[in-house]
């Protein structure tokens, strides 16, 4: 019996020393994947790089985009000016994305913190990140300096470098003590169809700019009623977009590889074509609007019709305002457009877009929007317009707020 004992412990102490010994691998490869991890961690920052590189190839354009689109429009609500960038693809780790680099100036009386919350906001909406914000300055002129960067599933595809404005630009307003805040609504896009929906924007019994399309199959008879209905009408300009040619701006459109003579045949002719038009504003655009000489063109057969000119600002850094401004010719520029984005389902908040709308006029004295025929834009403005006057805002002509 003591032999088969001590057997049995012998092989007891066996078995022992194999679980430790397991147990020690076990626990020695736990600590060499967490050294591993660290590793990549701190070597290509955080654990989406990480995720990306085991998750296989990414692209990551769709979402830039989205985030791009979104910091433009917040831009353009802001009021930010002389904006200048440039955009490049970029791939790293499997990922592919582009990447925006874009400076400009923030409207006077805003400071950093406000707008840097306002982008943020904006940013956030689409599920973009903010990665990281600095502060600078003051500078020579006493003006703060921010800079943003900004991106998508942990890569940063924005570099915003934005300052204060040092004095007022002309470009934005005050309420003044007794004055009403003044909102402009601008519909685009009339020409395509007769429905009830445009039916019913001729029938609004407050004062509306409407934009026709030249060349469109009821741009005369719509200019026509609109006038007649007493609306403002202006010449809605087509103009290449920045994803030419897989969007088409339309017949007539004014292209970037035109010569100036081509440009300002076409821009008479559109003109011609609306009649009782006292403006201009562009459709689409957001490559043409870019371009200051091709700009400067259009803007003096505007002038040389007796119209004023519109910017739509399809984006941040159109140069049609201040094109417009420098050469005398009157002159304002959309802050939002009222029926989009669009969410995932196809659907857009038209109220709250208006109350945005409402917010840029109580802080700057007036803000100008522009929306389509879309019969959810038709309710919206049905429903929120005699709301808005009796909470004080003056619903005026574009005209009026032209300078």
């Amino acid at each position: 019996m003591p032999g088969k004992r001590s057997k049995k412990s012998i092989a007891e102490k066996r078995a022992r020393a194999l679980a430790m010994a397991r147990l020690y691998l076990i626990a020695a490869a736990i600590l060499v994947i967490a050294v591993l991890v660290l590793g990549e961690l701190a070597t290509t920052g955080g654990w989406s790089s990480l995720w990306a590189r085991l998750a296989g190839p990414r692209d990551l354009t769709a979402r830039a985009e989205e985030l791009n689109d979104a910091i433009d429009a917040r831009l353009v609500s802001i009021g930010v000016e002389n904006v200048t960038g440039s955009v490049a693809d970029r791939s790293r780790d499997g990922r592919i994305w582009r990447n925006w680099t874009k400076s400009g100036v923030i409207p006077y009386g805003m400071g950093t913190f406000y707008c840097n919350a306002l982008i943020t906001e904006a940013a956030r909406s689409t599920g973009g990140e903010v990665i990281r914000v600095t502060e600078s300055g003051p500078d020579w002129r006493g003006s703060l300096k921010i800079d943003m960067r900004l991106g998508v599933g942990g890569v940063e595809t924005h570099h915003l470098a934005l300052r204060e404005s040092h004095e007022p630009t002309g470009a934005g307003g005050s309420v003044l003590d007794g004055d009403r805040p003044r909102v402009a609504i601008v519909i685009d896009d009339f020409g395509y169809s007769r429905s009830s929906v445009v039916e019913g924007f001729l029938s609004m019994e407050f004062p509306l700019t409407v934009s026709v399309l030249p060349g469109t199959p009821y741009c005369e008879a719509l200019a026509g009623e609109a006038s007649s209905a007493g609306l403002e009408v202006l010449v809605h300009l087509p103009m290449e977009p920045a994803r030419y040619p897989e969007i088409d701006p339309g017949e007539g459109a004014l292209l970037l590889d035109q010569t100036h003579w081509e440009i300002r045949q076409l821009t008479n002719a559109a003109l011609e074509q609306v009649p009782g038009a006292v403006g201009v504003n562009n459709h689409m655009g957001s490559a043409f609007c870019r371009d200051r000489a091709r700009m400067s063109t259009v803007v003096a057969a505007v002038s040389s019709h007796g119209m004023f000119y519109l910017d739509s600002m399809t984006t941040p850094e159109s140069s049609g305002f201040d094109v417009a401004r420098s050469s005398g010719v009157p002159t304002a520029r959309n802050n939002m457009f009222i029926d989009s984005p669009l969410d995932e389902e196809g659907r857009v908040d038209v109220l709250s877009q208006l109350s945005a709308l409402e917010e840029i006029a109580r802080r700057r004295g007036f803000g100008v929007g522009i929306g389509h025929p879309h019969p959810e834009t038709l309710s919206a403005l049905q429903e929120e317009v005699p709301r808005m006057q009796e909470r004080g805002i003056e619903f005026v002509f574009v005209s009026e707020l032209t300078r």
